[in-house]
């Protein structure tokens, strides 16, 4: 008994030191650490195991342009999952690949990464904007539930954190749970244009009295709380809504990402590899 306490002890402590680490921390990783700086921050006792949402120093590493090096230290490490999903169903290999990383790309897929892999929890979601005239629109779409309350954050489209505030009710519920949402951020989005983004929903949500609310601001314009909302039914995800405010309207294609994406990262792959083969 005194064996399994000291073991939960210790493994409650690596899960602290991980969630604390400058690791999950963007701006360590736009500072472009080198190999003995990252090497002191994982010996002070980085668990890869732990690692839980979104946070990960790999997606970190590869989004911000670290050292092959660095990012092959990292993929090296006990604990590291290739399998681990970060955003829109991709692993680490899909983002090596879209950030058109050919060294990584290669050092993943010779470490048995597969390109085909995918999450089938996630939904594509286009949004077409009015076309008003103004600044680009930040627009969050979160999962509401049975109690009306702010559950999950499913994406975010603007990465300029300053203007958070403006999207108040989604705000107000994320400064009370704060998580990081890095990998489910992206551009926001200009009056007129269209976007396309990947929702990653838990099935168990799906017709059990839930709702998808898109919630929509702009600089000196007003700001739409429940610019769009639909019930998460099979009906309401099937259906195409319109928008109260500047978005026209949105609609989930058919079927999940699992059915398009694969094709689409095996020509990318195949493509920055060969590229990479004839410099």
């Amino acid at each position: 008994m005194k064996g399994i306490f000291i073991t939960a002890f210790l493994f409650a402590g690596l899960h602290a030191v991980t969630q604390e680490s400058v690791l999950l921390n963007r701006e360590f990783w736009t500072g472009k650490p080198d190999v003995a700086t990252v090497k002191a921050e994982l010996a002070k006792g980085f668990d890869f195991k732990s690692l839980a949402g979104t946070a990960d120093p790999i997606l970190l590493a590869i989004n911000n342009d670290a050292p092959t090096k660095v990012i092959r230290l990292l993929t090296d490490q006990p604990g590291v999952d290739l399998k681990r999903t970060l955003m829109e169903g991709r692993i680490y290999l899909h983002v090596a690949a879209h950030k058109h990383n050919a060294p990584i790309t290669d050092y993943l897929l010779a470490k048995g990464s597969d390109m085909y892999f995918l999450d089938a929890n996630k939904y594509k979601c286009m949004i077409q904007l009015n076309a008003y005239t103004g600044p680009a629109s930040y627009i969050v779409v979160s999962l509401i539930n049975k109690n009306d309350e702010y559950e999950k954050t499913l994406y975010v489209m603007g990465d300029d954190k300053k203007w958070y505030p403006d999207l108040k009710a989604w705000h107000s519920a994320y400064q009370k749970k704060p998580v990081n949402i890095d990998a489910i951020t992206g551009a926001s989005v200009a009056g007129g244009e269209r976007a396309v983004v990947i929702l990653d929903i838990d099935r168990s949500r799906i017709n059990a009295g839930y709702k998808i609310r898109f919630e929509s601001a702009v600089e000196h314009q007003p700001y739409y709380h429940k610019d769009a909302e639909i019930p998460l039914t099979t009906e309401g995800l099937s259906a195409k809504t319109e928008g109260k405010g500047f978005i026209g309207d949105f609609r989930y294609v058919q079927g999940t990402v699992q059915q398009e994406l694969p094709g689409f990262f095996h020509f990318q792959i195949v493509g920055i590899l060969k590229d990479s083969l004839a410099e």
